[in-house]
């Protein structure tokens, strides 16, 4: 069986007694008919064979939109709905085009994650590392090499010096640790400007046992908590 098919809508006609049989030149569309010995028989590029159907057919091979019903591409002249398997990347249908997009958000974010984690750390190590060089900066200016091993030897006038000192460090240290971390949150920065505290408390508490960890923490990790929101003020002004 031979058929015409309208080149505009791809509307087909049956030819059960040969080309001869059938003396109409136009569609119903007004489209110009190409006569095709079979269906399957892609005779030109812009041909479309077309069946019945409610929607129009998207081409998976190179994404021309067809009218409904296609059986052929009217742009690529490859068969419509199967994929071949040597199929590039982008000849894949919107859908897995999203689920690729979707994978690639996924991968953006983990690796987002693992970048804030890594600087986190390194604020923390920062504003720990300057903590401890500039008490121990400090101590040395102030009372010098020969620290006496009670601090009832210490003149109270350094004493309350050593002790503003410690404040005001341990406060900028707090928000170095949240600032160079990258804390975008409070819940970051707290975080992170109260590990420095908390490292400290536990050295202190190594050398001169629990209560001295109880009482260091809750001074200085207040004080490098409020550091770390003062910080994450910094940061989310400067973003």
């Amino acid at each position: 069986m031979s058929y015409l098919v309208c080149e505009k809508c791809g509307k087909y006609y049956e030819l059960h007694e040969g080309k001869e049989s059938f003396y109409y030149d136009k569609c119903e569309c007004g489209g110009r008919l190409h006569y095709t010995g079979s269906l399957n028989q892609n005779t030109s590029p812009r041909i479309q064979i077309q069946v019945i159907a409610a929607t129009k057919k998207k081409c998976p091979h190179c994404g021309f939109e067809n009218p409904k019903g296609a059986l052929f591409c009217l742009d690529c002249g490859k068969e419509l709905g199967i994929l071949n398997n040597s199929t590039k990347p982008h000849d894949f249908k919107p859908e897995n085009r999203d689920v690729l997009n979707l994978s690639d958000d996924t991968l953006n974010k983990n690796t987002n994650e693992k970048v804030s984690s890594l600087m986190g750390i390194l604020g923390v190590i920062t504003g720990f590392g300057f903590l401890m060089i500039t008490i121990i900066g400090a101590v040395l200016i102030l009372i010098g090499t020969k620290i006496p091993q009670s601090a009832a030897n210490i003149p109270q006038n350094i004493l309350a010096g050593l002790g503003i000192i410690a404040i005001v460090i341990t406060i900028i240290s707090g928000m170095l640790a949240s600032y160079i971390g990258g804390s975008k949150s409070y819940k970051a920065g707290i975080i992170n400007g109260g590990l420095v505290g908390f490292i400290l408390s536990v050295l202190m508490g190594v050398v001169s046992g629990a209560s001295v960890f109880l009482m260091g923490f809750l001074v200085f990790g207040v004080l490098s908590i409020l550091g770390g929101i003062v910080g994450t003020l910094l940061r989310r002004h400067n973003d």
